[in-house]
């Protein structure tokens, strides 16, 4: 969500390499509450973390998503309530229904390696790695 700063759902855990990637960078991870909003019919509960950023201050968000909501504004983050419930069923929520936005600015280097272990055939046919800054919180 910012330099340093991971939420993660905590009902589906990334492989250890990558929970170690984070780590080793020195990045926070926040573990937000469980939505109380129902899953959707194609989605789980965990839609909630599917918002729109805008950048590193600002997300919107589903207004229904308090748990969420709450977790991302006791970081710093200040959150656009919109309504946008209905639109799980059809599109899921705000990042998977939208385009993605051209950001503005120079790559950043948030303190990960250049290489890794994990990394596949993309880094060998030419591609770079994303140069993305550990404790654990709970929101």
């Amino acid at each position: 969500i910012k330099p340093g700063f991971m939420v993660q759902n905590p009902e589906w855990m990334p492989l250890p390499a990558f929970q170690d990637l984070f780590k080793s960078a020195g990045w926070r991870v926040f573990y937000p509450e469980k939505s109380t909003q129902p899953a959707s019919l194609y989605s789980s509960a965990w839609l909630s973390q599917n918002w729109l950023q805008i950048d590193e201050k600002t997300i919107i968000i589903e207004e229904k998503e308090v748990e969420a909501k709450r977790c991302l504004e006791s970081l710093g983050i200040k959150c656009i309530p919109i309504p946008y419930r209905y639109n799980y069923e059809l599109f899921g929520s705000l990042h998977c229904s939208t385009l993605d936005l051209k950001r503005e600015g120079t790559k950043q280097d948030y303190g990960f390696k250049e290489d890794y272990e994990t990394d596949g055939v993309a880094t060998r046919v030419g591609y770079k790695s994303i140069k993305t800054g550990g404790g654990i919180g709970i929101c």
